[in-house]
């Protein structure tokens, strides 16, 4: 690799940096706070490069930079990468949807953002399991790496709006080493919630090391229940562990398997709105949903087995092995919707209702990867992909009394039925990168998938069309990258992208004359981009511009008998994003980050389904979102320091979902967060006290219209919380 290659860290990881370098500061016994930012290496394509030296707009977010936020799931550090968006959709008997550069038409379909361990996609390619998100323990991570735009040659089906990948910890064989923390919390209008996390690394020999960690969690509540008179009810439980045995067989080969477990039991932050003036029908943070009506439940299990090592000088090769398996009991409560007909035709009064899917989800999957080494002057990697989803879903709608949650029998079936789904795909793909010169060089990249689908569907009962379908499908879809990239001089680096993406088409259920297919979904990314540092490495600068096309869309459509997907018409997301990082003194660092996205249907939706209209925006996404904080170090005394920072993030207003026939369009206001953390720390202990969402602002992440009102979820209110953890 030539010098040109080798250097500074990734301008768009440099304001994550900043807390890894002020957590490390804290942990040494004699601090030198840093000036500048430790290189970080990332595997955005596929091989370990430099992230400042990587032709696309990533953010990766250290371990140790995670640590420091406190943080525990997605929501605590979405806003340190631009252009992404978390939202809560339980309310869509869902779980965290992801969107990136506004490529989304709201809840429910295919996801349109990836998600990956390691060298591994998680859950389903299809809507079957594609929105369970692992919120993967920090201490079990090396980082995370954000990819914003289509990311289809490299990783494949569900990435054309981008990727979400995990990047955990190797065991390590030359040391034992671990850590134990507890954390407490309290959560203004709501409870309490707590945390212990524990995690070690041992070494069995000099070849072998074994890293496994544990931690269980309680999410505080925050809404009431105005019928049952409950409080907190979505409060939620997590628990879950890793384990990770790694044989180093000698330096060139590595093998590493590996298991993960999450068990999570709660209902989402779901507030009653009025769909017309958008005001809550309750009260603030209040709902009045049947007892225990939206509880879901879901269990996550992820088993790899990595194998690595270099043929001689030809080439390095990847074996990726992996099967998850996701247990969802995924409920929506329908009673203000079915109450009124319980009673006055069957006579039962305070009956309650709610919708279920119980699903089951599996997915195996097989890569095999060749890459050269990257500093010949041509260079190049190939790749042969498999996977096979078998999904299983039970449709089931119990009714209860709405106050006890005691079943009510001898009523006729309201929805019973069964969905059985199989996914398997194919695929080869492959890079080259002609280096012209040491300075510039052009990477071109294509993929060819083929993928075939069934769907049985039996379904049953007074709230839909009897049916007995078995449906079947296939489609291929090919995608390409083309990257030019000049190192302008050490510091600075510009490139231009295209790339594209795609989402599988389908079989439909075949419910009440619905289409049986719908076909794949495209996105083609055209991006400039100049990554920069500057002052001797103490300014850092990341941007880009963007603007990505958007055919075919798949829709979510409804009918009288249930929903299904379409292909709509087109879209477009145009947009720029940018980053800086300023280390003006020793321990002082500063950063600020924003992201423009304008993100708009370019043609009308098809009559019949969701209503959007040329020049309506897509859903969920603001129109400017941005970051701006800073983190101060310092020595205190025998080895004691210090640091105190914060930030303060501001989303633009959005618009919901698209509204069905005879309904109106959610409007989502803007809000801001301002999150602030103190701590001291040595060696060994370290002590933080920190509050989120200081100004205890009600943001709103997602909404489903059913019809008299609306359900809402709202961001956590302020959350004043104190973490204590021991290193050894």
């Amino acid at each position: 690799m030539t010098s040109v290659h080798r250097v500074g860290l990734a301008a768009s990881c440099s304001l994550l940096a900043l807390l890894t370098a002020a957590g490390a500061a804290q942990a040494a016994d004699s601090p030198a706070p840093a000036t500048t930012v430790q290189e970080i290496v990332v595997t955005a394509d596929k091989r370990p490069e430099l992230a400042k030296n990587v032709p696309a707009s990533i953010t990766a977010v250290p371990a140790q930079a995670l640590q420091n936020l406190n943080a525990t799931q997605l929501d605590d550090y979405v806003q340190l990468v631009p252009g992404l968006t978390v939202s809560n959709v339980s309310s869509a008997e869902a779980g965290t949807q992801l969107t990136i550069r506004g490529v989304t038409t709201g809840p429910g379909g295919n996801p349109t953002v990836g998600v990956y361990i390691d060298d591994s996609p998680f859950g389903g390619s299809t809507e079957f399991g594609g929105y369970t998100i692992p919120d993967l323990d920090p201490q079990d991570l090396e980082r995370v790496e954000v990819l914003r735009g289509p990311q289809g040659t490299l990783y494949g089906a569900g990435s054309l709006g981008g990727l979400l990948k995990y990047v955990t910890a190797d065991p390590n064989p030359a040391r034992l080493f671990g850590r134990m923390e507890v954390d407490a919390s309290s959560t203004d209008h709501g409870g309490d919630g707590w945390g212990v996390r524990g995690s070690a690394n041992v070494p069995l020999s000099d070849q072998f090391a074994l890293r496994i960690s544990g931690y269980d969690r309680q999410d505080p509540g925050y809404v009431d229940n105005v019928l049952t008179g409950q409080s907190n009810v979505n409060k939620t439980d997590v628990y879950g562990g890793r384990a990770s045995l790694a044989w180093f067989v000698n330096p060139d080969w590595k093998v590493r398997l590996s298991a993960i477990y999450q068990y999570q039991k709660g209902a989402g932050p779901l507030v009653d709105y009025n769909p017309t003036t958008f005001q809550p029908l309750e009260g603030d943070l209040k709902q009045a949903d049947a007892v225990n009506s939206d509880v879901n439940t879901q269990k996550l299990q992820a088993y790899s087995l990595d194998i690595e090592g270099k043929l001689g000088d030809f080439a390095t090769f990847t074996s990726a092995t992996a099967y998850d398996r996701q247990d969802m009991d995924l409920y929506v409560d329908y009673t203000q919707l079915v109450s009124g007909l319980i009673s006055g035709v069957f006579g039962v009064p305070d009956a309650g209702m709610s919708v279920g899917d119980l699903v089951r989800a599996d997915k195996f999957t097989q890569e095999f990867r060749l890459a050269s080494p990257q500093d010949n002057k041509l260079s190049w990697q190939a790749g042969v992909f498999y996977t096979h989803e078998q999904t299983d879903v039970a449709l089931v709608a119990p009714v209860f009394n709405e106050f006890t949650g005691a079943p009510i029998t001898g009523l006729p079936s309201f929805l019973n039925g069964s969905v059985a789904a199989r996914f398997q795909e194919a695929a080869v793909f492959g890079d080259v990168t002609y280096h012209v010169t040491p300075a510039f060089d052009v990477t071109a990249g294509l993929r060819y998938s083929h993928n075939d689908q069934q769907s049985a569907t039996l379904t049953g009962g007074l709230l839909t069309a009897p049916s007995n379908a078995d449906v079947k499908s296939d489609d291929s879809s090919t995608t390409f990258l083309l990257t030019p990239r000049w190192h302008i001089d050490e510091n600075t680096m510009v490139y231009a992208r295209i790339a594209t993406g795609y989402r599988p088409g389908g079989p439909n259920t075949g419910i009440g004359g619905t289409p049986l297919t719908y076909g794949p979904d495209r996105t083609t990314n055209y991006e400039i981009g100049i990554k920069s540092d500057f002052d001797d490495h103490k300014i850092s600068l990341d941007a880009d511009a963007y603007w990505i096309d958007w055919k075919d869309i798949q829709v979510q459509e409804v009918s009288a008998f249930g929903s299904y997907i379409a292909n709509g018409s087109a879209a477009v997301s145009r947009g720029a994003e940018g980053s800086v990082f300023w280390r003006p003194v020793a321990g002082l660092q500063l950063f600020a980050n924003l992201a423009y996205q304008d993100a708009y249907v370019t043609e009308d939706f098809p009559v019949g389904g969701a209503i959007a209209s040329a020049g309506d925006r897509l859903p969920l996404t603001p129109l400017w979102s941005g970051t701006v904080g800073g983190d101060y170090s310092f020595p205190i005394s025998n080895g004691w320091n210090g640091v105190f920072g914060g930030d303060w993030h501001d989303v633009g207003k959005t618009q919901g979902a698209f509204p069905n026939p005879g309904a109106v369009r959610f409007q989502h206001p803007s809000y801001n967060v301002v999150d602030l953390h103190a701590g001291v720390s040595n060696d060994q202990w370290r002590l933080v006290v920190y509050g989120k969402n200081l100004g205890d602002s009600r943001g709103q992440t997602s909404d489903l219209n059913l019809g008299a009102f609306s359900r809402v979820a709202i961001i956590q209110p302020r959350t004043i919380g104190v973490s204590l953890s021991r290193s050894f």
